[in-house]
């Protein structure tokens, strides 16, 4: 009787057992069964949120995609809150061959007076190109570029131009003739004024349309980009046709309609190139269209010229162009802080301090004094005894330099009676 009921206590706790096996094989397909679809759904939920968050900001911050074959290790972040050079160009290829920059623009806007300043440079004069101490084409430098690397077109471009304006390049923007063409397709015809009538042979063998008359025309899209490439009449025509082109677009379409054209930017994702962030092209010309306040101007450059006997031919005169940006630029936020600047030399490097005025100068700086000074410092500072009642130009001081330059407040071994001295080392010896 004992054995039975020790055999029955087993098989009692045999069945409990197997009751606790069964039940958590049970919660085991329940949690297989319920709370497992709950977790992977939550959990692609939470990624699908996060991808379409990301296609949000990506969409909403959407930017001009890079040249072909362009490596751009910095992006260059600019607002119409801040001053700053803007390079835009027009680039060309002809068949099989290399891309020109064949029209190219500074476009320099003063955020104090909201006003933009824009010039095209003459493309087929000569400027000074420092690798090889001769002078290029401007016209061929971004094809020069090109041949040492695919990615050196935009940067051996922007380093003649600072090197031959001496002015900082923020950032660049540029357009091939076929996203110029899909933006203004769907503006319908375009009024221009053509300041003299011409007739282009070469655009006639290409079979478009080139004779023009003068006075006020209405192009279709077609002969909107035969306006534009025409060649003849030299630079100054061909800028003037520019400028029409350019006042037409920002003036009587209004920048809104520009906006309506450019649509979705599929069309012209892959003809469009830039190094800008911050405000993106889209609400660029969005806040420029919404707001009246902004002007703009245009110049030619024709005084900026020389002509050289040894050349045979028209050159980028300095000089001449210093006279022209001194005159000329709005430098708001620099010239109404009124900060005098003195600039030493603590190096051996023969003419780095006129190098250095000249490009502070040109920025609208007061450059009272220049010298060479007897001590030998190691690393580029800015030395001031208040920092704080001239921020906005030692912050474009700073950027004018290529590497990170330090401000300091202590005082120095020799006299100085600036507002802002600037002590060059070796660390800034290439501008």
């Amino acid at each position: 009787m004992r054995r039975k009921i020790k055999r029955t206590k087993q098989n009692v706790r045999r069945i409990g057992g197997y009751e606790r096996r069964k039940t958590k094989r049970l919660s085991l397909w329940l949690i297989l069964i319920v709370i497992l679809p709950i977790v992977f759904g939550g959990g692609a939920y939470y990624v699908y949120r996060n991808q379409y968050n990301e296609y949000l900001r990506v969409y909403q911050s959407y930017q001009p995609a890079f040249a072909p074959g362009d490596i751009i290790l910095e992006r260059a972040n600019i607002s119409l809150d801040r001053s700053f050079n803007l390079l835009l160009l027009g680039l060309d290829q002809k068949s099989g061959g290399h891309i020109k920059a064949d029209a190219v623009f500074i476009v320099h806007y003063d955020s104090t007076s909201k006003h933009f300043q824009l010039f095209e440079l003459p493309n087929k004069v000569y400027y000074h190109y420092s690798p090889r101490n001769t002078y290029v084409e401007l016209v061929n430098i971004y094809a020069t570029g090109q041949l040492k690397s695919p990615e050196s077109g935009y940067s051996t471009l922007q380093a003649v131009i600072e090197q031959n304006l001496a002015i900082k390049i923020d950032g660049y923007f540029a357009l091939d003739l076929i996203g110029f063409e899909r933006i203004v397709r769907g503006l319908g015809n375009v009024v221009v004024q053509n300041s003299g009538s011409f007739l282009d042979n070469d655009l006639i063998e290409d079979g478009v349309r080139g004779e023009y008359e003068k006075g006020s025309l209405s192009l279709n899209t077609e002969d909107l980009i035969s306006f534009i490439r025409a060649d003849e009449g030299g630079f100054y025509e061909k800028s003037n046709r520019h400028y029409s082109v350019i006042k037409s677009l920002l003036g009587n379409q209004k920048p809104r309609i520009l906006v309506s054209g450019i649509g979705g930017f599929e069309a012209i994702d892959e003809h469009i190139y830039s190094n800008l962030e911050g405000e993106t092209f889209r609400q660029f010309v969005r806040r420029l269209s919404s707001d009246g306040s902004f002007k703009f101007s245009y110049y030619q450059l024709d005084s900026v010229l020389s002509r050289s006997d040894k050349l045979d031919k028209d050159y980028f005169d300095k000089n001449k162009f210093d006279d022209f940006v001194t005159s000329t630029f709005d430098n708001g936020e620099v010239v109404r802080e009124q900060a005098r600047i003195e600039i030493y030399n603590s190096t051996s490097i023969s003419g780095l301090a006129s190098k250095y005025k000249r490009i502070l100068q040109n920025m609208g700086c007061d450059i009272i004094r220049m010298a060479n000074t007897g001590i030998n410092a190691s690393k580029t500072i800015i030395v001031t005894e208040n920092p704080e009642k001239f921020p906005l130009t030692i912050t474009k001081i700073q950027e004018s330099f290529p590497t990170d330059v330090e401000v300091v407040q202590d005082g120095l071994e020799f006299v100085t009676t600036g507002d802002i001295i600037v002590i060059l080392a070796e660390d800034v010896e290439s501008i």
